[in-house]
């Protein structure tokens, strides 16, 4: 999946931090989860990221992207 394709894709969620964080999906590779999500989406800088799903001792998703914890549970999902 390249950059284009990602950017294209339908926002199933977002996370108001790093100029706009849109989730466009959750894909399992092998045994491993990862959040296909662009940064900056709102701003002219939009990048495409690709990166694994964690587990918090309560057992909470979340993702790290820029060194950012970003929790599932606080995503506001989109109706498509």
């Amino acid at each position: 999946m390249n950059k284009q394709q990602i950017l294209n894709m339908p926002t199933k969620a977002y996370y108001s931090a790093l100029t706009g964080v849109e989730i466009k999906g959750i894909v399992e590779q092998d045994t491993e989860l990862y959040v296909i999500a662009v940064s900056g989406a709102w701003c002219s800088k939009k990048t495409a990221h690709r990166v694994k799903i964690y587990y918090n001792t309560n057992g909470a998703p979340y993702f790290k992207l820029y060194g950012v914890r970003i929790p599932l549970n606080e995503c506001i999902r989109t109706n498509i």
